[in-house]
């Protein structure tokens, strides 16, 4: 809770709600299918070690997402419906990707959709930074970032759907992200003078 100050519902919502809502889908479709593996591993055919290895990355990806984002919407003094509706999409796209994974089905890997939610979700990253400049100002290395990999998960959407090349490219978003949005986040709670609060401190916004 933030005193003397509005309470922020729609990211109360959004953050509370709707994002832990998804991820907690992931995680119960992701536990019993990697218990299964680990407990049989000579029974579980490439394609299936496949899918686990991309399903981990892309909820390790939505983890940082959320662990990183939720403290600039949360903490700054506004959080626009617009930024609301870009993370409601977020949060779709994100579900895209997962699930057109079929970890918990025989079917194929749907690479070209997979990789293609995680190139809107790369885009919409970029708008939403734009939305909330006034909180985490302009940064080109974010910038920069989000663009470099909204045009990486587009190379592997439309030339080459590679379950190898999709792997990477994740693992190195996800890093990025962390290095990247941790660092702006930093800077946020340093010009708003979290350092200061006696509050439980909450670090680091992926988008941010």
């Amino acid at each position: 809770m933030r005193s003397g100050k509005e309470q922020n519902w729609a990211g109360t919502l959004m953050f509370g709600l709707l994002y832990p809502a998804v991820l907690g889908t992931f995680l119960y479709s992701l536990l019993p299918e990697t218990l299964q593996a680990l407990r049989a591993p000579l029974q579980v055919d490439p394609l299936q070690w496949t899918k686990l290895v991309l399903s981990f990355l892309l909820i390790a990806h939505f983890l940082i997402d959320f662990y990183l984002t939720q403290q600039v919407a949360l903490e700054s003094e506004r959080y626009p419906t617009s930024a609301f509706v870009l993370d409601l999409l977020v949060v779709l796209a994100l579900f895209v990707a997962y699930h057109t994974v079929h970890l918990g089905d025989k079917g194929e890997l749907e690479l070209r959709w997979a990789a293609g939610a995680m190139f809107v979700s790369y885009v919409i990253f970029w708008i939403w930074a734009q939305q909330m400049k006034s909180n985490i100002k302009k940064r080109l290395g974010l910038s920069s970032y989000e663009i470099g990999s909204a045009a990486a998960f587009l190379l592997v959407a439309t030339v080459w759907p590679n379950a190898y090349a999709f792997a990477v490219v994740l693992l190195v978003s996800a890093l990025l992200m962390w290095f990247v949005g941790g660092s702006v986040v930093e800077a946020f709670h340093a010009a708003h003078g979290h350092a200061d609060e006696t509050m439980p401190e909450v670090r680091m916004t992926g988008r941010t």
